[in-house]
């Protein structure tokens, strides 16, 4: 097992490694401006792709913007990824900005639809994130650093969040394939990592 696992790692570098060349080597002999025009003109297909070397073992992925589609960027991606996740099409900041407001969901249901139409495992990211969710709950006037957030009311607003995009995601057809649902829910670099409770982020 550990042989296998060994031997894949070297696999996946060995892929990645080749990837990074291609492009590496084109800007060394070719000058940014033509090895820009090498990925344009599509010469990145002269190495297999990363999703069929590791068809049998896992899902190649990677991050898209709802921008990338009929792009050749997105030509990129479809040769060598079969998974994509949203960049920040359904963060709080983007999809539903704050409580007071409406969700709306035009660029994620476009990442999905297109996602799925062309064959790609599609996952949300992310229901629960400390980042790019500043109204989340909302800020009150009341509340300044010195004071604490009311529990009930932020966990209220936390599950209307949830419970609403997963609501609106669940109808036929338009559903993500999985979920992030906690995005980095520890502290970068807690004094004491053994102690899970402690390095959660507050």
């Amino acid at each position: 097992m550990k042989f296998t696992i060994r031997k894949r790692l070297r696999q996946l570098t060995s892929g990645l490694l080749a990837l990074v060349m291609l492009v590496g080597t084109a800007g060394l002999l070719a000058g940014p401006a033509q090895a820009a025009g090498a990925i344009e003109d599509g010469n990145w297909d002269t190495v297999t792709p990363l999703k069929d070397i590791y068809a049998d073992d896992f899902l190649m992925g990677t991050t898209i913007s709802s921008g990338n589609f009929g792009t050749t960027k997105y030509d990129f991606i479809q040769y060598h990824f079969n998974a994509m996740t949203p960049e920040n099409e359904t963060k709080p900041d983007q999809i539903w900005n704050r409580p007071s407001q409406e969700p709306n969901f035009t660029n994620a249901d476009k990442i999905i639809t297109n996602g799925h139409e062309d064959g790609f495992y599609v996952v949300g990211h992310a229901f629960a994130w400390h980042n790019q969710s500043n109204h989340w709950p909302e800020r009150a006037a009341q509340y300044t650093q010195d004071v604490e957030w009311d529990y009930w009311e932020a966990r209220y607003q936390l599950e209307r969040y949830i419970r609403t995009i997963a609501g609106h995601f669940e109808e036929a057809g338009n559903q993500f394939d999985a979920w992030d649902v906690v995005n980095e829910a520890m502290r970068d670099n807690p004094d004491n990592p053994t102690d899970w409770r402690n390095a959660l982020r507050h």
